[in-house]
Parts: structure tokens; C-alpha cells; sequence
């Protein structure tokens, strides 16, 4: 199995999640069937911030690999949800707004 490599902005390798055997055209924050997906972020209680150690996808990682791999809102919120859940979020508070040519969802993440 091929794996790809997560980092953050600040060039720190973060881990690997297995790469997917077919991904989607990405310009900027959407993809090639109209998934958009867009954050905000809020910080939150430094007590509940995870770091580095705490996981391998960060904010903008997340949203890379959703656009790649998710053609709806709907599919993007779930994938989203497991893909933090298996391999922990290594972020502060972010709120995503994800939206598709039929819905719009807004889905906000934190620390543990």
C-alpha cells in the first residue's frame, strides 16, 4: 500500500495516511465537481489545543485530502469526521464551511 505525507505549513513531517487509488482535480479550495471548502479559525481553551504529537492531519492537510477524495458536502463532512477520528487532529479550533452545488454545511473542530 502507498502512503502519502502529511505536513504542515511550517514544513514539520506530521505521519502518513494511505494514498487513494483515484483523486480529484484541486484549484485552490475546490475541486473539479464543485466541492468547496473554506475555514475560519478560532483558536479555543490552549488546554484542548492538540499539537503535532497529538495527530497527523492538520487544517489545511484536511482540507487537501477531502477536496482530492469527496465529490459532495454530505460525503465531505463524514470522511472529514473519520479521518480526524483515526488519525487525530493536529490543529487548533477551525470552523469549515463545505459546501457543493446543493447544500452548504458548516462543521467546526477542537482539540481532544
Amino acid at each position: 500500500m502507498s502512503y502519502e505525507c502529511l505536513f504542515v505549513s511550517y514544513g514539520t513531517y506530521l505521519g502518513e495516511i494511505p494514498e487513494a487509488r483515484e483523486t480529484f482535480n484541486v484549484v485552490g479550495n475546490v475541486n473539479e465537481y464543485g466541492l468547496v471548502i473554506t475555514e475560519s479559525t478560532f483558536g479555543g481553551l490552549l488546554e484542548l489545543e492538540n499539537t503535532r504529537r497529538d495527530g497527523v492531519v492538520d487544517y489545511g492537510s484536511l482540507i487537501w485530502i477531502t477536496l482530492q477524495r469527496r465529490k459532495t458536502a454530505r460525503e465531505a463532512i463524514a470522511f472529514m469526521g473519520a479521518l480526524v477520528s483515526e488519525y487525530g487532529y493536529a490543529s487548533t479550533g477551525e470552523r469549515f464551511s463545505i459546501a457543493d452545488p446543493e447544500e452548504l454545511w458548516y462543521m467546526e473542530l477542537i482539540g481532544k
